[in-house]
């Protein structure tokens, strides 16, 4: 403009391009902001219902985190399901509307304790909760954050068991809950899966098959929790990092479960390192590693001796103990074969 006016005396307004200038900036501007809005509040809407909210909001502010498609990760898998459920809704066969009002209770208070643990709840299958750790935002130690998950949901179940009892709808009628939890840590696929007409963001794996077996398994052992060796191990050894004390693990069985033929040591999770840490507990996982060792090595008059001293002294596992008596009466009439060193095959899921 100026040359202009200075060389050909043309009068040219240069006020009109830095106005569009700066207008095309500010439009643009908005738009981004917008679209970015737009963005995150689609993640909050799409996980408000599967992840802790301080979670949501971390995938919010960063949604580069959120990678669609499968990627093998290491998590920590959790199965949890209601003891005795098909007796109960066969009780309450002509009342369905009461049946579902005690799933939603119970879902409610276990998603609860899960997700403030930073678990993400995958799905609710009937009664049964599947849920997982350290996908799609990573989870500082997620074996760690799920055993304590599952301390927690037992915790939690006398609250739900009052909330049921006290339900106007129910009339007593909701019955006393309790569950079987079982965890297993290990590398796993984790991505939306499913088909182009439909899917989820959801795991597969043998790390997956395995948690719902070990599920599975703590009606045979009677025990609330089981967890696999790599649960254990990481929940250690996140525990010591930490500064706390270990939890209350006790070594149940090697076992081959179903489908699989390598044994696998599995381990009972009792309680927190407070729990750990007692001189009562401390003395039992001396009886308890000794009955095991008397089992293995094949001394069935200790090792029954030792099982039914165990079951006196802890009744948490009353039943595991007196399970095991049998298996050790079996096995003394009925001695296993040559290269036996203690592992069980599972013949039921």
């Amino acid at each position: 403009s100026w040359h202009s006016f200075s060389e050909q005396r043309l009068l040219i307004d240069p006020l009109t391009p830095g106005i569009s200038i700066a207008f095309t900036l500010l439009t643009s501007s908005i738009l981004y902001h917008l679209r970015t809005t737009r963005e995150r509040r689609h993640i909050r809407f799409a996980f408000r219902h599967y992840l802790a909210p301080e979670v949501v909001r971390e995938l919010a502010a960063d949604p580069d985190r959120l990678q669609l498609g499968g990627k093998k990760r290491e998590l920590t898998i959790m199965f949890a399901d209601i003891r005795g459920f098909t007796g109960l809704a066969e009780r309450l066969e002509d009342a369905p509307d009461k049946l579902t009002r005690i799933i939603n209770i119970f879902l409610t208070h276990m998603t609860r304790v899960l997700q403030a643990r930073r678990g993400t709840v995958d799905k609710y299958i009937g009664d049964n909760i599947m849920g997982f750790w350290n996908a799609p935002a990573e989870v500082a130690h997620h074996a760690y954050e799920a055993c304590h998950a599952a301390l927690e949901m037992h915790a939690a179940l006398p609250a739900v068991n009052a909330e049921l009892r006290d339900d106007p709808l129910l009339a007593g009628r909701g019955g006393e809950l309790a569950i079987g939890i079982g965890l297993n840590t290990g590398t796993t696929l984790v991505g939306n899966i499913g088909s182009s007409q439909r899917f989820n963001y959801s795991v597969l794996g043998d790390t997956v098959n395995i948690a719902a077996r070990l599920e599975g398994q703590t009606r045979l052992y009677g025990v609330a929790t089981i967890v696999g060796e790599d649960t254990r191990e990481a929940a250690r050894a996140a525990a010591v990092e930490r500064g706390e004390g270990d939890f209350a693990f006790l070594e149940l069985d090697l076992i081959a479960l179903k489908g699989r033929e390598q044994p696998l040591r599995v381990f009972a999770l009792l309680g927190d390192g407070d729990m750990a840490a007692g001189a009562e507990f401390q003395t039992h996982e001396r009886l308890h590693t000794d009955m095991l060792a008397a089992y293995r090595g094949r001394d069935w008059e200790t090792a029954a001796r030792l099982a039914r001293t165990a079951g006196d002294n802890l009744p948490a596992l009353r039943d595991f103990y007196a399970m095991l008596g049998e298996r050790i009466a079996h096995y003394k009439a009925h001695p296993p074969p040559e290269g036996w060193y203690g592992q069980f095959v599972a013949t039921r899921k």
